[in-house]
Protein backbone atom coordinates (compact mmCIF):
# COMPACT_ATOMS: atom_id res chain seq x y z
CA UNK A 1 0.00 0.00 0.00
CA UNK A 2 1.39 3.23 -0.84
CA UNK A 3 1.91 5.95 2.01
CA UNK A 4 -0.33 8.84 2.14
CA UNK A 5 2.33 11.62 1.55
CA UNK A 6 2.74 14.80 3.81
CA UNK A 7 1.47 17.92 2.87
CA UNK A 8 4.45 20.03 1.50
CA UNK A 9 5.93 16.88 -0.14
CA UNK A 10 2.88 16.93 -1.84
CA UNK A 11 2.96 20.39 -3.13
CA UNK A 12 6.34 19.85 -4.02
CA UNK A 13 5.54 17.19 -6.36
CA UNK A 14 2.41 19.50 -7.60
CA UNK A 15 5.21 22.09 -9.31
CA UNK A 16 6.09 20.02 -11.81
CA UNK A 17 3.25 19.10 -14.62
CA UNK A 18 1.22 20.52 -17.21
CA UNK A 19 -2.64 19.33 -19.75
CA UNK A 20 -3.88 21.60 -22.40
CA UNK A 21 -7.53 22.75 -22.31
CA UNK A 22 -8.56 24.00 -25.51
CA UNK A 23 -11.27 23.04 -27.61
CA UNK A 24 -10.33 19.91 -30.01
CA UNK A 25 -11.80 19.39 -33.78
CA UNK A 26 -13.73 16.50 -33.96
CA UNK A 27 -11.95 13.18 -35.22
CA UNK A 28 -13.30 10.12 -36.82
CA UNK A 29 -12.77 7.77 -34.23
CA UNK A 30 -14.82 5.17 -35.73
CA UNK A 31 -11.44 4.84 -38.29
CA UNK A 32 -8.30 2.95 -36.67
CA UNK A 33 -5.72 4.85 -34.30
CA UNK A 34 -2.49 6.49 -36.59
CA UNK A 35 0.00 4.16 -35.77
CA UNK A 36 2.28 4.27 -33.10
CA UNK A 37 5.61 5.17 -34.38
CA UNK A 38 3.72 7.81 -36.68
CA UNK A 39 2.71 9.28 -33.27
CA UNK A 40 5.72 8.77 -31.08
CA UNK A 41 7.51 10.84 -34.06
CA UNK A 42 4.63 13.83 -34.61
CA UNK A 43 5.18 13.88 -30.88
CA UNK A 44 8.51 14.67 -30.24
CA UNK A 45 8.86 17.04 -32.60
CA UNK A 46 8.08 19.46 -29.65
CA UNK A 47 9.68 17.05 -26.82
CA UNK A 48 12.72 16.98 -28.03
CA UNK A 49 12.94 20.55 -28.04
CA UNK A 50 12.16 20.82 -24.17
CA UNK A 51 15.62 19.88 -22.98
CA UNK A 52 15.82 23.14 -20.91
CA UNK A 53 12.90 24.50 -18.88
CA UNK A 54 12.89 26.76 -16.05
CA UNK A 55 9.71 28.25 -14.36
CA UNK A 56 8.29 30.18 -11.69
CA UNK A 57 5.49 28.34 -9.94
CA UNK A 58 2.62 29.10 -8.08
CA UNK A 59 0.96 25.47 -5.90
CA UNK A 60 -2.10 25.37 -4.30
CA UNK A 61 -2.51 21.77 -2.95
CA UNK A 62 -5.99 19.98 -1.82
CA UNK A 63 -6.33 17.60 0.55
CA UNK A 64 -7.96 15.79 3.28
CA UNK A 65 -6.66 16.30 6.66
CA UNK A 66 -5.84 13.52 9.14
CA UNK A 67 -9.73 14.71 11.12
CA UNK A 68 -11.24 13.98 7.69
CA UNK A 69 -11.84 17.54 6.40
CA UNK A 70 -10.93 19.61 3.32
CA UNK A 71 -7.86 21.85 3.74
CA UNK A 72 -5.76 23.66 0.95
CA UNK A 73 -2.12 25.30 1.10
CA UNK A 74 -0.51 27.36 -1.38
CA UNK A 75 3.23 27.96 -1.86
CA UNK A 76 5.65 29.53 -4.27
CA UNK A 77 8.99 28.70 -5.85
CA UNK A 78 10.98 27.57 -9.02
CA UNK A 79 11.44 24.51 -11.70
CA UNK A 80 14.88 23.90 -13.05
CA UNK A 81 14.69 20.64 -15.41
CA UNK A 82 17.45 19.15 -17.87
CA UNK A 83 16.35 15.87 -20.30
CA UNK A 84 16.43 13.27 -19.45
CA UNK A 85 17.04 12.82 -15.36
CA UNK A 86 17.82 15.98 -14.13
CA UNK A 87 15.22 17.94 -11.89
CA UNK A 88 15.15 21.22 -9.45
CA UNK A 89 11.74 22.21 -7.80
CA UNK A 90 12.10 24.29 -4.98
CA UNK A 91 9.08 25.53 -2.75
CA UNK A 92 8.30 28.31 -0.06
CA UNK A 93 6.01 30.06 1.62
CA UNK A 94 6.42 34.08 2.79
CA UNK A 95 9.63 34.24 0.88
CA UNK A 96 11.46 31.41 2.76
CA UNK A 97 12.40 27.76 1.08
CA UNK A 98 10.52 25.29 2.55
CA UNK A 99 11.34 21.79 0.66
CA UNK A 100 13.64 21.20 -2.26
CA UNK A 101 12.90 18.56 -4.27
CA UNK A 102 15.31 17.13 -7.11
CA UNK A 103 17.23 13.87 -8.61
CA UNK A 104 20.18 13.40 -11.07
CA UNK A 105 20.76 10.50 -13.17
CA UNK A 106 21.36 8.28 -10.76
CA UNK A 107 19.79 9.63 -6.63
CA UNK A 108 16.54 11.39 -5.76
CA UNK A 109 16.48 13.60 -2.77
CA UNK A 110 14.07 15.78 -0.66
CA UNK A 111 15.71 18.47 1.99
CA UNK A 112 12.94 19.65 3.74
CA UNK A 113 14.42 22.99 5.98
CA UNK A 114 14.23 23.46 9.83
CA UNK A 115 16.07 23.39 12.76
CA UNK A 116 18.34 21.56 11.94
CA UNK A 117 17.23 20.76 8.26
CA UNK A 118 17.03 17.22 7.00
CA UNK A 119 17.33 15.57 4.23
CA UNK A 120 16.56 11.98 2.46
CA UNK A 121 18.25 10.77 0.10
CA UNK A 122 18.38 7.21 -2.09
CA UNK A 123 19.25 5.31 -5.39
CA UNK A 124 17.15 4.96 -8.27
CA UNK A 125 18.02 1.18 -8.88
CA UNK A 126 16.71 0.82 -5.61
CA UNK A 127 13.17 2.60 -5.73
CA UNK A 128 10.54 -0.04 -4.80
CA UNK A 129 12.74 -2.85 -3.05
CA UNK A 130 11.93 -4.22 0.65
CA UNK A 131 15.54 -2.75 1.31
CA UNK A 132 14.55 0.95 0.53
CA UNK A 133 12.24 3.69 1.79
CA UNK A 134 10.45 5.99 0.19
CA UNK A 135 10.41 9.41 0.19
CA UNK A 136 6.45 9.38 0.62
CA UNK A 137 5.99 11.48 -2.50
CA UNK A 138 3.14 9.90 -4.50
CA UNK A 139 5.20 9.63 -7.81
CA UNK A 140 9.25 9.11 -7.83
CA UNK A 141 11.00 12.46 -9.56
CA UNK A 142 11.68 10.88 -12.81
CA UNK A 143 7.95 9.93 -13.06
CA UNK A 144 8.14 13.54 -12.32
CA UNK A 145 9.27 14.62 -15.22
CA UNK A 146 7.75 12.23 -17.33
CA UNK A 147 3.90 14.15 -15.75
CA UNK A 148 5.40 17.38 -17.34
CA UNK A 149 4.50 16.09 -20.36
CA UNK A 150 7.69 16.90 -21.96
CA UNK A 151 9.86 13.49 -22.08
CA UNK A 152 9.97 12.13 -25.82
CA UNK A 153 8.18 8.51 -26.59
CA UNK A 154 10.37 6.34 -27.88
CA UNK A 155 10.47 5.86 -31.58
CA UNK A 156 10.96 2.31 -32.50
CA UNK A 157 8.28 0.00 -33.99
CA UNK A 158 6.62 -1.91 -30.99
CA UNK A 159 7.63 0.47 -28.02
CA UNK A 160 3.86 1.22 -27.38
CA UNK A 161 0.03 1.02 -28.68
CA UNK A 162 -2.35 3.83 -29.66
CA UNK A 163 -6.14 3.81 -29.34
CA UNK A 164 -8.95 6.37 -29.09
CA UNK A 165 -10.15 7.58 -26.32
CA UNK A 166 -14.06 7.98 -25.05
CA UNK A 167 -13.15 12.15 -25.52
CA UNK A 168 -11.91 12.05 -29.03
CA UNK A 169 -8.25 12.06 -27.87
CA UNK A 170 -5.26 9.50 -29.52
CA UNK A 171 -4.23 7.41 -26.14
CA UNK A 172 -0.86 6.07 -26.55
CA UNK A 173 0.38 3.48 -23.36
CA UNK A 174 4.29 2.94 -22.94
CA UNK A 175 6.36 1.48 -20.28
CA UNK A 176 6.95 4.22 -18.47
CA UNK A 177 10.17 4.49 -16.04
CA UNK A 178 8.17 2.65 -13.18
CA UNK A 179 5.34 1.02 -14.40
CA UNK A 180 3.38 2.06 -17.50
CA UNK A 181 2.69 6.07 -18.86
CA UNK A 182 -0.35 6.44 -20.84
CA UNK A 183 -0.19 9.67 -22.62
CA UNK A 184 -3.59 11.33 -23.98
CA UNK A 185 -2.99 13.57 -27.12
CA UNK A 186 -4.52 16.19 -29.09
CA UNK A 187 -4.71 14.78 -32.17
CA UNK A 188 -4.69 17.54 -34.16
CA UNK A 189 -1.62 19.62 -32.37
CA UNK A 190 0.16 16.41 -30.77
CA UNK A 191 0.02 18.70 -27.76
CA UNK A 192 -0.20 16.61 -24.43
CA UNK A 193 -3.38 17.36 -22.35
CA UNK A 194 -3.26 14.16 -19.95
CA UNK A 195 -0.15 11.99 -18.47
CA UNK A 196 -1.71 9.09 -16.79
CA UNK A 197 0.56 6.30 -14.32
CA UNK A 198 -1.26 3.29 -14.52
CA UNK A 199 -0.71 0.09 -12.21
CA UNK A 200 -0.61 -2.08 -15.04
CA UNK A 201 -0.65 -2.13 -18.75
CA UNK A 202 -4.51 -1.02 -19.41
CA UNK A 203 -5.00 -0.99 -16.02
CA UNK A 204 -6.04 1.54 -13.14
CA UNK A 205 -4.68 5.24 -12.85
CA UNK A 206 -3.31 6.12 -9.45
CA UNK A 207 -1.50 9.26 -10.28
CA UNK A 208 -2.86 11.64 -13.27
CA UNK A 209 -2.16 15.09 -14.63
CA UNK A 210 -4.64 17.20 -16.96
CA UNK A 211 -1.91 19.59 -18.82
CA UNK A 212 -3.43 23.19 -20.00
CA UNK A 213 -2.89 26.65 -21.18
CA UNK A 214 0.01 25.42 -23.42
CA UNK A 215 2.51 28.55 -23.74
CA UNK A 216 5.58 28.58 -26.07
CA UNK A 217 8.71 27.85 -23.90
CA UNK A 218 10.50 31.24 -24.75
CA UNK A 219 14.01 29.70 -26.45
CA UNK A 220 17.62 31.73 -27.10
CA UNK A 221 18.00 29.30 -30.66
CA UNK A 222 14.94 30.01 -32.52
CA UNK A 223 12.16 32.70 -32.88
CA UNK A 224 9.46 30.27 -31.66
CA UNK A 225 9.76 27.86 -29.21
CA UNK A 226 8.29 24.53 -28.35
CA UNK A 227 4.52 25.01 -26.24
CA UNK A 228 4.59 23.64 -22.87
CA UNK A 229 1.68 23.00 -20.17
CA UNK A 230 1.52 26.24 -17.85
CA UNK A 231 -1.77 24.79 -15.86
CA UNK A 232 -1.35 21.29 -14.42
CA UNK A 233 -3.64 19.68 -12.10
CA UNK A 234 -2.64 16.38 -10.83
CA UNK A 235 -4.47 14.02 -8.57
CA UNK A 236 -3.49 11.69 -6.34
CA UNK A 237 -6.14 8.79 -6.50
CA UNK A 238 -5.78 7.43 -3.09
CA UNK A 239 -4.75 10.07 -0.78
CA UNK A 240 -7.85 12.16 -2.18
CA UNK A 241 -5.26 14.96 -2.78
CA UNK A 242 -5.60 17.40 -5.62
CA UNK A 243 -2.49 19.89 -6.58
CA UNK A 244 -3.08 22.88 -8.69
CA UNK A 245 -0.03 24.04 -10.58
CA UNK A 246 0.54 27.35 -12.36
CA UNK A 247 3.66 27.95 -14.41
CA UNK A 248 5.11 31.75 -15.26
CA UNK A 249 7.46 32.84 -17.60
CA UNK A 250 8.79 29.88 -19.02
CA UNK A 251 11.86 29.52 -20.83
CA UNK A 252 15.29 27.33 -21.17
CA UNK A 253 16.88 28.94 -18.95
CA UNK A 254 19.01 31.35 -20.79
CA UNK A 255 16.56 34.01 -22.17
CA UNK A 256 14.51 34.55 -18.25
CA UNK A 257 15.59 33.12 -15.36
CA UNK A 258 19.12 30.52 -15.15
CA UNK A 259 19.73 26.97 -14.70
CA UNK A 260 22.87 26.39 -12.96
CA UNK A 261 24.76 23.20 -12.76
CA UNK A 262 25.14 23.39 -8.70
CA UNK A 263 20.97 22.94 -8.19
CA UNK A 264 21.38 19.31 -9.39
CA UNK A 265 24.36 18.44 -7.27
CA UNK A 266 23.62 16.91 -4.23
CA UNK A 267 26.79 17.17 -2.84
CA UNK A 268 27.04 20.98 -3.35
CA UNK A 269 22.87 21.34 -1.64
CA UNK A 270 24.01 19.12 1.23
CA UNK A 271 26.35 21.87 1.85
CA UNK A 272 24.67 25.01 0.59
CA UNK A 273 21.36 23.81 2.53
CA UNK A 274 23.49 22.91 5.84
CA UNK A 275 21.88 19.49 5.84
CA UNK A 276 21.98 18.47 9.66
CA UNK A 277 20.55 15.29 9.11
CA UNK A 278 20.97 12.60 6.04
CA UNK A 279 18.51 9.88 5.93
CA UNK A 280 19.74 7.21 3.58
CA UNK A 281 16.52 5.44 2.34
CA UNK A 282 18.23 2.84 1.09
CA UNK A 283 21.12 1.59 3.79
CA UNK A 284 19.77 -1.64 4.14
CA UNK A 285 20.39 -2.47 -0.09
CA UNK A 286 23.31 -3.98 -1.29
CA UNK A 287 24.52 -0.75 -3.31
CA UNK A 288 23.42 2.82 -1.17
CA UNK A 289 23.06 6.35 -1.76
CA UNK A 290 26.39 7.45 0.41
CA UNK A 291 25.85 11.38 1.33
CA UNK A 292 29.65 13.09 1.70
CA UNK A 293 30.29 16.79 2.17
CA UNK A 294 32.59 18.42 0.22
CA UNK A 295 35.87 18.75 1.13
Amino acid sequence: MRRKPALWTLATLALLAGCAGQQRDRVDTDAPAPAYLETARAYNERANRLERVWARAVVEVRYVDQDGRRRSEQGDGHLQLLAPDRLALSLGKLGEMVLYLGCDDTRHWLFERGEPTRVAVGLHENLGRPCARSLGLPAHPLDIIDLLGVTPLPEREGAGRTSWARDGTLAVETPGRLGTLRVLIDPATHLPVRMEMLDAPGGEAWLTADLQNHERLAVRAAAFGPHIATRIIIRHAESDTELRVNLYDPSDGIVRGRIAEDVFDFEYLLDALNAGEVDVLDEDCQQAAIAQRPE
